[in-house]
């Protein structure tokens, strides 16, 4: 029973780690992520960032899927009954919310075109991002999803939490999220006709 505890435990303080990390990144950068910075941030001891990490590059990646994946749920709930009446309702709120999250991603893509190890990284993230937007939309509605229709939709979601996180703006991003909806609605009709 301790040992299960422990690991539980161990776990919970492994995943601190890892938000601490981003929000580090958020706040100054990938330069400022140190095994110190993490652990300040975290308010535990460098040692225990390396003991559970090995690697400052083990350390931010693993932390770029965890913001990758809690970004993505929080940013497109399914809730198929709407269809896409309510698609991408609370988007400017989770941009918002979720701030160190996309700035941790957008520093992560920025970054991965001028350090290799991370492009691999980034590109798979987005392969992921892409997927997740054609399950969501094929739940809500849409029946044949191409890739090059997800990344197209990804793309301009991802550009709207870009300016959500630049301009601080929910009006402008609520705004380009009913010109999308208008525009799924058309492919809609245009599977219907076909």
């Amino acid at each position: 029973m301790a040992s299960r505890a422990g690991n539980e435990s161990s776990a919970a303080g492994r995943l601190a780690l890892l938000d601490a990390t981003v929000r580090v990144v958020a706040r100054d950068g990938l330069d400022g992520v140190s095994y110190r910075s993490v652990a300040a941030e975290a308010g535990t001891t460098p040692g225990l960032v390396f003991y559970h990490f090995g690697s400052r590059e083990a350390l931010i990646l693993e932390a770029a899927v965890r913001a990758g994946r809690r970004a993505v749920a929080n940013a497109l709930p399914i809730d198929e009954s709407d269809g896409f009446d309510n698609f991408l309702d609370g988007l400017a709120v989770s941009a918002e919310r979720d701030l160190a999250d996309h700035v941790f991603q957008y520093e992560m893509a920025f970054n991965a075109r001028r350090r290799p190890e991370l492009a691999e990284q980034m590109r798979d993230l987005y392969a992921f991002y892409c997927a997740e937007t054609a399950r969501v939309l094929e739940a809500v509605g849409l029946r044949r999803v191409s890739t090059a229709q997800a990344r197209l939709i990804f793309a301009a979601i991802d550009g709207l939490v870009l300016q959500q996180v630049v301009f601080a703006e929910p009006r402008r991003t609520e705004g380009g999220v009913r010109v999308l909806r208008v525009v799924l609605r058309h492919l809609v009709e245009l599977e219907e006709e076909a």
